[in-house]
């Protein structure tokens, strides 16, 4: 692959600018209207279901940390800034009730923050962590995942046709949270019937 030159990473940086102003002035109010009233129901999850066991806290700094620092926080509360940091390290130790009620707070500090990662939904891939992700994705709601889905194009609209764009992850991860939006509304309709 050729080396790009400073003049074809500024076009490119300048399309994503371009893609970007687009978002923030089309869709980042709207979706973010869309996951609070998708979230709205949602219940704290209680203290004592943030993260881990206090055992497992009184031996894991980092778990302790993270409970320390969300315990008895509301998710609305957690959209100041200096939260961001705390929100993202999160994801992966939210056990499955804080995971959901803290996610839409997640997703609205990362529109707010122009920074949108698909990290945190990507198709688990560990052996060991399969039991743990379905539990999480096994509360949200369709209409949950259609938020989630809805904030996942945003990175795929991005970065299409950029270099540093990888379609089959954006691609793969889009089609297994509609398989999980397709999922969880077959649950509700059977709920119903």
């Amino acid at each position: 692959m050729e080396k790009m030159t400073e003049g074809e990473r500024l076009e490119l940086k300048e399309i994503y600018l371009q893609r970007l102003e687009n978002i923030n002035r089309n869709r980042s109010k709207p979706l973010i209207e869309n996951i609070k009233e998708a979230f709205l129901n949602v219940p704290y999850s209680g203290d004592g279901n943030l993260v881990s066991t206090p055992k497992h806290r009184a031996e894991c700094e980092e778990c302790q940390g993270i409970y320390n620092y969300f315990v008895g926080k509301t998710w609305e509360e957690t959209l100041d800034k200096k939260y961001y940091d705390w929100l993202d390290h999160g994801q992966s130790f939210f056990l499955p009730l804080a995971w959901q009620y803290y996610l839409p707070a997640y997703l609205i500090q990362r529109i707010n923050g122009e920074s949108f990662s698909t990290l945190y939904f990507l198709p688990n891939e560990d052996p060991e962590l399969v039991e743990f992700e379905e539990n999480r994705i096994n509360l949200l709601t369709s209409r949950q995942c259609d938020v989630i889905i809805e904030y996942l194009k945003i990175p795929d609209e991005l970065g299409q046709g950029l270099v540093i764009y990888e379609e089959y992850k954006i691609l793969e991860t889009l089609n297994y949270w509609k398989e999980n939006y397709r999922n969880a509304l077959a649950k509700e309709q059977n709920t119903n019937e």
